[in-house]
């Protein structure tokens, strides 16, 4: 966060509103954070949408929000969407939506996927040590940490087991 935090760009407003998007979230204020969403992927960079999938599928798997989920994508939809659309189009002399124009160039074009993405997997190492240093070394570690500490827990959970049964 803190080296997108200064640079204005899709990107750090992004960051911005999707984490206003996930704290509307983690207080269980779901509109909020529908809207907030649709701001930060249709305002910002469409590919931040992903941030709402965890969203949508608390809402819709969890807690069973179904009906709200869809009425408040379609008021994102209706307040985001038809203005940017509007204005874009009113620009460009043509229909314009921002931002399905960049996923298709990026991703679905001949030359859009290889601009990015193509060094070597050890380019990827370095340069996220020289950004975040040791904690990049830390978060490359958590997984095998994690599998460690799940597989401690069970082992203890069954020596407890034991122990009830023999009591």
């Amino acid at each position: 966060m803190f080296i997108s935090s200064t640079a204005f760009l899709p990107s750090s407003f992004s960051m911005y509103v999707g984490s206003a998007a996930l704290a509307e979230w983690w207080f269980q204020r779901y509109n909020s954070a529908v809207f907030l969403t649709a701001i930060s992927a249709l305002l910002g960079w469409p590919f931040a949408g992903a941030i709402g999938l965890p969203i949508a599928y608390d809402m819709i798997f969890r807690q069973k929000m179904l009906k709200n989920f869809i009425i408040w994508t379609g008021i994102s939809a209706a307040t985001i969407l038809i203005p940017m659309t509007l204005i874009d189009s009113s620009y460009f002399g043509r229909i314009v939506v921002a931002p399905l124009n960049l996923i298709i160039y990026n991703v679905f074009s001949s030359h859009g996927p290889n601009l990015y993405g193509v060094e070597s997997f050890t380019y990827y190492l370095v340069n996220g040590f020289l950004n975040f240093n040791i904690v990049w070394l830390l978060a490359l570690i958590t997984p095998i940490l994690l599998v460690n500490l799940s597989l401690l827990r069970a082992s203890k959970i069954k020596e407890y087991a034991i122990f009830a049964t023999l009591a």
